[in-house]
C-alpha cells in the first residue's frame, strides 16, 4: 500500500466527502466477518514486529494484506475507522504509550492550591469501586 497526500490523489480521481458512518462495536464486527468470509483463504499480514522498531517509524508502517489495508479497502470499515471516536482520541494520546510517562500535579497545586489525592487512595478507591460492580 502506497501512501499518497489527498492533494495528490485529488489529481488522479474525483473525491466526494462521504457521510460518517458510525457503527457499534457489535455493527464494526459483524462488517469485519462480512470481510473476511469474501475471501476465506485469504490471510492477514502483521506489521512485523512493529514494537521493535524506532517509534518515529511506526506511523509510516505499511503490509499489504494488514488488517488496516483489509478495512481500507472495505468502504463501510474505512469510513468507520475515519469517524471512530476510539481511533481519533489515539492519536491524541499516543504520547501516553511512547515515552516515559510522568504524573506531576506541581503546576496545578502552584496554580490552583490543589494537592494531588496520592496514588495508593487512588488505586484502593479505584479498585473498590470495580469490585462493588463485578
Amino acid at each position: 500500500m502506497e501512501y499518497k497526500p489527498v492533494e495528490q490523489l485529488r489529481t488522479l480521481a474525483d473525491l466526494r466527502v462521504a457521510e460518517p458512518a458510525c457503527l457499534t462495536r457489535r455493527e464494526r464486527l459483524e462488517r469485519w466477518a462480512e470481510v473476511l468470509e469474501r475471501e476465506p483463504e485469504a490471510r492477514l499480514r502483521s506489521l512485523g514486529e512493529i514494537e521493535f522498531h524506532p517509534r518515529e517509524e511506526r506511523p509510516l508502517m505499511r503490509a499489504d494484506d494488514s488488517p488496516l489495508t483489509v478495512a481500507y479497502a472495505d468502504p463501510v470499515l474505512r469510513a468507520a475507522g475515519l469517524v471512530s471516536p476510539v481511533v481519533r482520541e489515539l492519536v491524541d494520546v499516543r504520547h501516553q504509550f511512547e515515552g516515559e510517562y510522568v504524573i506531576d500535579a506541581s503546576s496545578t497545586t502552584a496554580t490552583l492550591g490543589l494537592t494531588a489525592t496520592p496514588w495508593d487512595e487512588v488505586v484502593a478507591a479505584t479498585a473498590g469501586a470495580v469490585l462493588a460492580t463485578a
